[in-house]
Order: structure tokens, then C-alpha cells, then sequence
């Protein structure tokens, strides 16, 4: 029971991340008046950042499987797991691969998004520089600050994503733990009370009151 609630509750977090950044490119998708190289940079960008975040997500979903909740000290573990390694001070994310810490879902969203927005800045610098070439306003003057005002909006949607992304993971690894401890009650409560049936069970074929004896004391 445990396990199937945990999968729903991961598989709703990853169709809401799917939800998220399909956002962002639906809001890419509507501006058809672009050339396409800007459009698909974001198209790529929304992409690959679902899936590093669904990559979370799933990492969540292995680890809690494996996760021993007999183990005394698997409370412990998951504290380990939600740090952030030790080594990221010196630059190396390699443990990151292994990691669930939102720490490094943060470290990879904005190096996907460093790695994206020179890109994206050089092709509206492209279109500035065409418009300062143009000696009259004409439609292509017009569709170049189209452009660069896409740009700009996109550039703003996807911290913007990012940061709600990554509010939404912090939030599932804050209330993981508190429904891990909320199972393992209920479980326990149940086993109590089971107990308490089955002592019942064994009580039954005693009588509730003894006939004909002399004092109604114990001796």
C-alpha cells in the first residue's frame, strides 16, 4: 500500500513538471512569425529541461523503493541523501548522478539554462544589428522586434519555470519524509489494534463470571 501511494505521488509530480515546461513550449509554439532558430533553441531548451527534472523524479522513486523501512537508521539515510554532496565546493557534480538533493536539480537546471541564453542573446543581438542596417521601417524591421521581444519573454519564462520546477521538487522532498513516518504510524496502529482482536480472540472461551465459588477475591 505504501508503495503504490508513493508511485502516484511521484508520477503526479512528474505529469505537473511535464505540465510546467509543455507551458513554456506551448508559449513558444505561438509565435509562428520567427525564423525557427530561436524557436527551437527554447522548443530544445523545455525539453531537455522535463526530462532532467523527470530524471528527479524518478531518482526520488528508485530511491525510496530501495529505501529498507525495517532498517532503524533509514531516517538518517534519507537526511544523507537530501544533502547536497560534499564535493560540489570544489566543482564536481559527478555526485550529483546519484544525488536527489534539489541542490543539484538547481545546479543542472542552470547550467542548461547558462548554456542556452548566450545562444539565444546572440540571435536577438543578429536582429538588432539587421534593423540598425535597415534604412526605413519596413515589415522586416517589424518582425525582427517581434522576434527580440520573443526572445526576451522566453528568456523570462524560463527562470521563471525553472524557479517553480524547483519549488515544486523542494516541496515533494520536504513532504516525503513526513508521509514515509505517517505510513509507518498507521502501520504500527494497525498491528496494535490487530493485536488487541486477537487477545480478545483468546479470551473468548473463558467464562466472564465464575459460578459457585466462595469469595469473589482472588487468592
Amino acid at each position: 500500500m505504501f508503495r503504490y501511494s508513493m508511485y502516484k505521488l511521484i508520477l503526479s509530480a512528474s505529469v505537473i513538471a511535464s505540465m510546467i515546461f509543455g507551458a513554456g513550449i506551448a508559449l513558444g509554439s505561438n509565435h509562428t512569425n520567427s525564423s525557427g532558430g530561436e524557436v527551437n533553441l527554447v522548443a530544445n531548451y523545455y525539453a531537455n529541461a522535463n526530462n532532467i527534472t523527470n530524471g528527479y523524479f524518478n531518482k526520488v522513486l528508485n530511491f525510496f523503493n530501495e529505501l529498507d523501512l525495517d532498517d532503524p537508521n533509514y531516517l538518517q539515510e534519507i537526511k544523507t541523501q537530501l544533502l547536497p554532496p560534499e564535493n560540489l565546493a570544489s566543482r564536481d557534480f559527478s555526485a550529483c548522478r546519484q544525488s536527489i538533493s534539489s541542490v543539484c536539480l538547481q545546479i543542472e537546471l542552470e547550467n542548461l539554462y547558462a548554456a542556452t541564453e548566450p545562444r539565444l542573446i546572440q540571435i536577438q543581438n543578429s536582429y538588432a544589428e539587421n534593423n540598425t542596417k535597415s534604412n526605413s521601417f519596413s515589415s522586416f524591421t517589424s518582425l525582427n522586434d517581434v522576434r527580440r521581444e520573443f526572445i526576451d519573454e522566453q528568456l523570462n519564462y524560463m527562470r521563471s519555470i525553472n524557479l517553480q520546477a524547483l519549488e515544486f521538487y523542494r516541496q515533494l522532498l520536504f513532504a516525503y519524509p513526513v508521509h514515509i513516518q505517517n505510513q509507518q504510524t498507521k502501520e504500527s496502529l494497525k498491528e496494535f489494534v490487530d493485536n488487541l482482536k486477537q487477545m480478545e480472540q483468546n479470551f473468548k472461551p473463558y467464562p466472564g463470571v465464575f459460578h459457585n465459588v466462595s469469595t469473589p477475591q482472588c487468592i
